[in-house]
């Protein structure tokens, strides 16, 4: 999976800024939430990234490929950039099944990909399940009543699972007398097939034209083949293989969910963004989606970068937190080390719960120990002990140097 790398990214209405200056790195496999108020420019920053959203100046990358740079005048659109989208409403067809809705972005991809020879493909694997009859009766016992009487949907859908075929081969093998000993002369009869067609069109072993030694590419639609197998694939892993001939409305909150999910994955995106999918469901149901999602990222290997102002959900989803106020980031890190060490007072009462009790006092350091002598809550005498060398003087000056230039940067950035 890739390295999403963001660079002096700003966006901008007029004199006001959605985003101001931010850079971070989203490391591959990683798991990033965007945590923060409501308003602060989280959703903005996920847009972006994704290509639903033009940053006003700055530079995005993904992997090695620039999708976004304002100097260079380079605009990759989203369809564009192989990333996945969840939003917070699902938005499920409501007149389409649940395998309709999952194929429906499938249907519509066009890509460089190889010319395979699918029939030789598929007659190859149904040879090697026909090798082993007494996996596919036991499979189809496995889908009896108890009269004995078989549930022809719930078999094709074991043998999909069980085998890691499409329904197409699944129906061909209900279509064999399965009573038979052994299929010795159907098996002989599909391999003369597949050398025939491998000796016809030069295919290697992944059934794809050759040429020159090379793979043949074309321009071209995905097959039914190639849909069914990415719907039973990304169906198998969020576990609603049972409900392909379903509407939207006869499943619950969290299966619909597992829909959105299941069709977000299927095309393979290399990153997987997700704007606060878990805050229509109720509390319950939040949390087994949580695990759910961390199954999921570690499953598929992606890159998830998930928007939420839940900092429960940032602190037991993430391995990063983006903390971000006012479209400017605070902080990015672990979620202990933004919990443990926050890099200022926002941070610090943001994130935790109970919020983090704050005493206005007054001091001063003595220049021998280091110590910091303080009056608080009406002439209360305290010593605060740094853990590390500090000189406050220094300290004092450091920070007003660096407000100062960034308050430069912005008049200088407003006027342009």
């Amino acid at each position: 999976m890739p390295e999403i790398r963001l660079e002096h990214i700003n966006k901008r209405w007029k004199n006001f800024y959605a985003v101001d200056d931010l850079n971070m790195v989203i490391e591959d496999n990683a798991f990033v939430t965007l945590l923060g108020p409501s308003g602060c420019g989280k959703t903005t920053t996920l847009r972006m990234i994704a290509g639903l959203e033009t940053p006003t100046d700055g530079k995005i990358t993904i992997g090695n490929r620039v999708v976004f740079d304002s100097k260079m005048g380079i605009n990759i659109p989203a369809n564009k950039r192989k990333v996945g989208f969840l939003f917070q409403n699902y938005a499920l067809w409501p007149n389409m099944t649940v395998y309709q809705n999952i194929s429906f972005g499938l249907t519509n991809i066009k890509d460089v990909l190889p010319k395979i020879d699918f029939e030789a493909k598929n007659n190859a694997r149904l040879a090697e399940i026909l090798a082993h009859p007494e996996e596919i009766v036991k499979v189809i016992d496995e889908c009896k009543d108890k009269n004995g009487k078989l549930d022809q949907t719930r078999a094709i859908l074991k043998l999909i699972d069980t085998f890691t075929i499409s329904q197409f081969t699944a129906k061909r093998i209900m279509g064999y007398d399965l009573t038979k000993p052994d299929f010795t002369t159907e098996i002989n009869e599909l391999k003369a097939k597949v050398e025939e067609a491998v000796k016809q069109n030069n295919l290697d072993k992944d059934f794809v034209f050759t040429e020159g030694g090379k793979q043949v590419t074309t321009e071209r639609k995905l097959t039914k083949e190639e849909i069914d197998l990415a719907v039973r694939r990304v169906s198998r892993i969020v576990k609603i293989g049972m409900f392909m001939d379903r509407y939207p409305a006869e499943l619950s909150g969290g299966q619909q969910q597992r829909v959105a999910i299941a069709r977000t994955l299927a095309p393979e995106p290399t990153v997987l963004f997700m704007d606060e999918p878990l805050s229509n469901l109720d509390a319950k149901l939040r949390l087994e989606m949580r695990y759910e999602l961390q199954r999921l990222h570690v499953e598929t290997g992606s890159t998830f970068v998930y928007v939420t102002h839940d900092q429960m959900e940032a602190m037991t989803l993430a391995t990063q937190i983006c903390l971000i106020n006012n479209g400017v980031l605070q902080q990015y890190e672990p979620p202990l080390k933004v919990y443990s060490k926050p890099n200022n007072l926002f941070v610090a009462d943001f994130v935790g719960n109970p919020s983090v009790n704050f005493i206005e006092a007054k001091g001063s350091q003595n220049s021998k120990s280091g110590e910091i002598e303080l009056t608080i809550l009406d002439g209360v005498k305290a010593t605060f002990k740094p853990a590390n060398k500090l000189d406050l003087p220094v300290w004092f000056n450091e920070r007003d140097a660096a407000a100062e230039q960034a308050a430069k940067d912005l008049l200088e950035r407003a006027s342009k």
